[in-house]
């Protein structure tokens, strides 16, 4: 009987914790605006390639030039991480960095538009895959998170839901902030929608991201 107790007493504390990180996520996505705030002038920050040189140097070589810059507060309005947003005009991709004060890079993500309200995302972090996505959302995240690889992956994405998932033109790939604003909270009122989404929490937390880590797009969505 002691044993079945620490046995429950530990699926509940994992079902809790699971729980809660689910759920600080999606009041973020929520409410966006109280915690990603556009830097003034990223443009001009971003040029001048004070941080991340490398990136800069691989993003120009590329033909992305840069777009904007956003930081993001966490709780107490205590800075947590920087976005920086690079765009490809000629292919429409963008590229998103996203770096915390001393600790350089932590995510590295290509993403593209197409009419519909459809979006492309290639990740090069698993956590990317936690929660389900709202409909017309393609995502895959993937273990080689070189640059090269992702923008090859996901320039092979685009190509394969334009031939089999009857996807139309793409779109500018330029940030819009009231946009990204508005997607965000869509995304966390379509997982509010799902029924018992806290009970699906340790599912989506445990074993979603990983199941999906690595597949491709093709691989996701076999024609």
């Amino acid at each position: 009987m002691v044993t079945l107790a620490i046995y429950l007493l530990c699926v509940l504390a994992v079902w809790l914790f699971s729980a809660r990180q689910c759920f600080v996520v999606v009041r973020g996505l929520r409410s966006p605006e109280q915690r990603l705030i556009a830097i003034e002038n990223g443009r001009e920050v971003l040029a001048k390639g004070t941080n991340q040189p490398a990136l800069r140097a691989w993003a120009e070589s590329h033909g992305f030039e840069p777009d904007c810059m956003y930081d993001f507060f966490g709780g107490g309005g205590k800075k947590r991480i920087t976005q920086s947003n690079w765009v490809h005009a000629e292919k429409q991709i963008a590229l998103s960095a996203v770096e915390a004060p001393n600790k350089g890079i932590l995510l590295l993500e290509l993403w593209s538009t197409f009419e519909g309200d459809i979006t492309l995302t290639t990740s090069g972090s698993r956590a990317s895959l936690l929660f389900p996505l709202r409909p017309g959302r393609y995502l895959q995240a993937l273990k080689n998170n070189n640059l090269d690889s992702l923008l090859i992956a996901h320039e092979e994405a685009i190509d394969y839901l334009q031939a089999h998932r009857n996807v139309s033109e793409l779109m500018s790939a330029n940030s819009d902030y009231e946009k990204m604003l508005e997607g965000q909270r869509k995304q966390g009122t379509y997982i509010e929608s799902l029924p018992l989404w806290p009970l699906r929490a340790p599912y989506w937390y445990f074993f979603r991201q990983y199941y999906y880590y690595n597949k491709t797009i093709a691989q996701q969505y076999p024609s």
